[in-house]
């Protein structure tokens, strides 16, 4: 295949409604043409629109919703929500995580997250859309981060609307035709309670993805996933992102951030660790 630019594109695949088919709980979609991509609106349960760049302005930066999660006393409240996903089967397929960003992005770019040719670290930075054509927004992190080529981009982390229904705000590079997506009735249940506590606006849904450990270089539009154990000099400043559940509801710890170092883009950034 022949990248679009640049040596690191993504699989491009058009989503009509007459190429999807249900299966299993599955979304499938069909490969139409790798250089095709766009977000048009489909049923699965739940809607989900073609995206929206207002989506990702809306979610807080990382401080504010560090402190609103701290306020509101998250980590008491992680078993009771654990329940509904142990009621709904789908522990084993999806997360909570605390909806935040570290840097803006133009209203033609999404959030893309890659995994590394080394699979010890995966990448998530501004892709941009241009037609049906999408493409990372700067190669040389390609290069940098040894990024492979995938033929496919799924929603991975949605963040709830204001009558609980779901958007996506970052997206995954995989090579896997078929997705699970959250049910309308999990998600009515999970709405319900995080409503409840007053976390609907800062906790989404993240699909399962191995455990990992973030951070921001200075001055990137990136966020670099480690899939390893951090160091001792950084385990101070990590704060807790991810929770997965077990089939009795237990949390355990799946993802932390070492805090953000804030790269300005578009309008800037005015925030402060």
């Amino acid at each position: 295949m022949r990248p679009i630019k640049g040596d690191c594109v993504g699989s491009l695949t058009t989503l009509g409604s007459s190429q999807l088919s249900l299966h299993s709980g599955y979304i499938l979609t069909n490969l139409l043409n790798w250089k095709q991509y766009v977000l048009e609106k489909f049923k699965m349960g739940i809607l989900f629109n073609p995206y929206k760049p207002v989506v990702y302005r809306l979610v807080p930066r990382f401080d504010v919703a560090i402190q609103k999660c701290d306020k509101l006393g998250l980590k008491t409240k992680l078993d009771l929500i654990g329940q509904v996903f142990v009621k709904h089967n789908t522990f084993r397929d999806f997360g909570l995580t605390i909806i935040h960003r570290h840097f803006d992005m133009d209203d033609n770019e999404i959030l893309v997250d890659s995994l590394a040719e080394d699979k010890g670290t995966s990448i998530a930075m501004p892709w941009n859309i241009k037609g049906k054509e999408v493409s990372p927004s700067e190669n040389g992190l390609c290069e940098k981060y040894n990024i492979v080529n995938k033929e496919f981009v799924h929603p991975m982390t949605w963040i709830f609307t204001e009558f609980g229904g779901i958007e996506p705000f970052e997206f995954q590079a995989t090579n896997e035709k078929a997705v699970v997506v959250p049910s309308e009735y999990f998600l009515k249940d999970l709405f319900q309670i995080l409503t409840s506590f007053g976390l609907e606006k800062v906790i989404g849904i993240r699909r399962h993805a191995p455990k990992s450990w973030e951070s921001t270089p200075p001055g990137v539009r990136a966020n670099v996933l480690h899939f390893s154990e951090a160091p001792d000099e950084v385990k101070s400043e990590l704060v807790t992102v991810m929770w997965t559940f077990n089939e009795n509801g237990k949390f355990s710890v799946n993802g932390t951030c070492s805090g953000h170092n804030c790269c300005g883009h578009g309008g800037g950034c005015g925030c402060h660790r």
